[in-house]
């Protein structure tokens, strides 16, 4: 549970840390700009920006390692993030809830991903989201479209990454990160 209560928006992501690199390489890694994630490296889940005055909870089952928890709201602002760091030991694995709606990332090849998703109606979505692929990192996104731009007007917007936004977006959510649940009825499995 993320209970923000400041102003500025805040999120708590789990990253697992391996291979002996320290938290400080992972929040680096995470700061930075590449399109490429370490073998070393593995977002877990956690819980995406939330807005102050507000709670979000999140349901992960983790693995056992070294994590470092990122403010990744914190990253628009340039400076570098605010962190912390624990160390899990072996557990038992949580029930975690099922649900109709699912968003599955999915890793179809060398720099290939695919989506899969099923069950999402208009409104609230309780739903699972899953990550799957050996070097992928997905994040689920919901942006609510105004008018009906082309797929290849969204693709365009989506890839230039800079600037305000482009104006058939009427508003838009980062609900989730990597195989994590944000939101008091997003869950993952």
């Amino acid at each position: 549970m993320l209970t923000n209560s400041g102003q500025a928006p805040h999120a708590a992501q789990l990253i697992l840390v391996t291979g002996g690199h320290t938290p400080a390489e992972a929040v680096k890694q995470v700061a930075g700009n590449s399109n490429k994630t370490p073998n070393w490296l593995r977002a877990e889940g956690g819980i995406g920006t939330t807005p102050g005055g507000q709670t979000r909870t999140a349901t992960v089952n983790l693995p056992k390692g070294n994590y470092v928890i990122v403010d990744t709201a914190s990253l628009r602002s340039g400076a570098p993030p605010a962190f912390g760091e624990t160390k899990l030991s072996k557990g038992r694995t949580g029930t975690v809830p099922k649900y109709v709606a699912h968003i599955t990332g999915l890793q179809t090849g060398k720099d290939k991903y695919a989506w899969q998703i099923t069950g999402l109606k208009a409104g609230t979505n309780p739903l699972d989201f899953v990550s799957k692929g050996k070097g992928g990192i997905h994040a689920a996104v919901a942006i609510k479209v105004k008018g009906n731009p082309s797929l290849a007007t969204i693709r365009k917007a989506l890839q230039s990454n800079s600037g305000p936004p482009p104006s058939f977006v009427a508003r838009a959510h980062r609900p989730t990160r990597p195989r994590s649940t944000v939101g008091s009825r997003w869950q993952h499995r």
